[in-house]
């Protein structure tokens, strides 16, 4: 095993460390998700996250926070903040009633689907599919770009449920993390597709996107310390951070297009064509239905969760890849996995079942039955690609050499 390769688990060792950071945070440090209006010197409950604690507990809209942390809600931090985000104990006038609410014992915290097992379960995925990438391809860079940009998104998104309890280091992991996977994903469609003769952008462009990249994460450093004072609206940073994933996005999403109407014809179709409905389907939900609302009319259509759940079809989108790195045939495992994905329906649909039969009890809303689905579709339908690329090698290693 070369030096190269050792250098790259010892960097997924640090990744795994640093996700279990971010996880154990998660379930360690109370979610408030209370945005805050000051209303004749009383601050009041503007709105507050459904999935919250603070909302399970039954904080409502129309509160006045009379203490936090036994402390008095007129802080410097809540002033510009507008929200709380994290506390162990809150305080309410309702109605003249003076409510008090422990959030002092972590064990009791309501675990998100959205915000905790949904990021968990794509880094899981993209984890596992990368240290794959890394044991059989440890010298391609190509390869190497692919798992950057695939970690990063698994990270960024899990980095998330840190950032919106107020948490400085997650929210430099998160904004870093979803700064830069635009940029390792155009460089990585240029690598990997210019060997194959494609053009896809000029080099140049690839270098000028890091340069803006590199400049704004150095920023959002100066600015997690203090060192400047800019975009001091609360959540202006992680907006300007989005907008630049967004457009990030587009453009590569513009750049497969082009690919594709170009090199339709050619024997890349298959890959070309699932490769863009892939990052079509995982990330335009989060652009059209989150940032672009937020921009240009202040408010969501759906939930970053719900949002952030379709990035689901990343692993089983991207899992051909390492295929194509094998030289398989991409359109007979297109073909299988087409097939593959009309099974998988079966088993998810039965899981699905066995989840409302164990917790009938509860309320389940219809996006979290959906999200199930999703979840358990993906895993299945992964491992059932799993399979045959499996046994797809095992052909080709067995395959008789022709005679010359």
């Amino acid at each position: 095993m070369s030096s190269r390769k050792y250098g790259l688990w010892i960097v997924m060792f640090f990744t795994l460390m640093l996700v279990g950071w971010l996880t154990i945070l998660q379930f360690t440090l109370p979610y408030m998700g209370i945005n805050l209006k000051l209303e004749s010197d009383r601050w009041m409950v503007k709105d507050i996250d459904p999935e919250s604690w603070a909302a399970a507990e039954g904080i409502e809209v129309g509160d006045i926070i009379m203490n936090i942390d036994h402390k008095s809600p007129d802080s410097n931090r809540l002033a510009r903040d507008q929200g709380i985000f994290s506390a162990k104990s809150i305080s309410v006038d309702r109605n003249g009633t003076l409510m008090q609410f422990d959030f002092s014992n972590p064990y009791t915290q309501p675990i998100s689907f959205n915000q905790t097992v949904m990021p968990m379960v794509l880094f899981i995925l993209l984890f596992t599919f990368s240290s794959f990438i890394i044991y059989k391809k440890p010298n391609d860079r190509a390869a190497l770009l692919l798992i950057l940009f695939l970690l990063a998104i698994a990270i960024g998104f899990l980095a998330a449920g840190g950032n919106a309890r107020a948490d400085r280091f997650a929210g430099i992991v998160m904004k870093l993390s979803i700064t830069l996977a635009p940029a390792f994903f155009i460089h990585f469609l240029h690598d990997y597709f210019s060997r194959a003769g494609i053009y896809v952008v000029n080099r140049k462009a690839v270098y000028m996107w890091y340069v803006i990249m590199s400049s704004w994460c150095l920023i959002i450093f100066a600015q997690a310390f203090n060192v400047i004072s800019i975009l001091q609206k609360p959540g202006s940073s992680s907006k300007v951070v989005f907008i630049f994933f967004s457009a990030g996005m587009i453009f590569a999403i513009l750049i497969q297009a082009r690919m594709y109407i170009r090199y339709r014809n050619t024997s890349h179709r298959a890959l070309l064509k699932y490769m863009m409905i892939g990052n079509i389907g995982a990330f335009m939900p989060l652009i059209l239905f989150v940032v672009f609302p937020i921009m240009v009319f202040g408010n969501l259509i759906i939930g970053p969760g719900v949002a952030g759940s379709f990035l689901l079809l990343l692993p089983l989108t991207y899992s051909y890849l390492v295929a194509s790195n094998q030289l398989l045939d991409i359109e007979f495992i297109m073909s299988r996995l087409r097939y593959y994905c009309l099974i998988a329906v079966i088993p998810a649909l039965v899981i699905v079942a066995g989840i409302g039969l164990t917790f009938f009890e509860r309320t389940i809303q219809a996006v979290q039955w959906l999200q199930t689905f999703l979840v358990s579709y993906i895993m299945t339908g992964l491992m059932q690609f799993t399979r045959l690329t499996g046994k797809c090698e095992n052909l080709c290693l067995n395959k008789p050499a022709t005679k010359t």
